[in-house]
This record gives structure tokens, C-alpha cells and sequence, in this order.
């Protein structure tokens, strides 16, 4: 055999070695996107949790300076709602 020469089981050893430091990288990247996305999805809750509560806080506002005209749209809504589940059943 030449000097040079890489055996079989040299080839393989390395092609092992390769292929456990690429799933070692992949394993490690895999990790970061999901503590990146988890993170990403926490912060998106918390907003999502600031608007809710400044739109109910807005709502509760408007309810208790108009509540004449808030119980009109209720009304309104609720006829509407009405006239369309029921214009389907003719």
C-alpha cells in the first residue's frame, strides 16, 4: 500500500467523525431557533396581553360615559346577527 495511502476504515472514521460534528451544529442550531422563537413567543403574548387589556379598559370607558349609546350598538349587533342566521334558514 502507498505511503499515502488512506485506509477504508481511516475514510470511515473520519466520515463518522464529520457526520457527529455536523449533527453535533445542527443539534446546537435546532437549540437556538427554539430558545429564540420560545422567546419571540413570550414577548408576543405579553403585547397581545397589553392591547387586550387596553382595549377592555377603553371599552369599559366608553361604556360608562355612553351607556345609552352602547347598549344601542349592543342591539343593533345582536338584530343584525339575528337577521343573518335566520335569512339562511328560509
Amino acid at each position: 500500500m502507498p505511503r499515502n495511502a488512506i485506509s477504508v476504515a481511516d475514510k470511515e472514521e473520519m466520515t463518522e467523525d464529520k457526520v457527529s460534528h455536523l449533527s453535533e451544529k445542527l443539534a446546537n442550531a435546532v437549540n437556538a431557533f427554539k430558545n429564540d422563537a420560545g422567546g419571540k413567543i413570550r414577548e408576543i403574548n405579553e403585547m397581545v396581553k397589553e392591547k387586550s387589556k387596553e382595549a377592555l379598559d377603553s371599552s369599559r370607558d366608553i361604556i360608562s360615559n355612553k351607556p345609552v349609546t352602547a347598549v344601542a350598538i349592543a342591539f343593533g349587533a345582536g338584530l343584525l346577527t339575528a337577521l343573518l342566521l335566520c335569512r339562511n334558514k328560509k
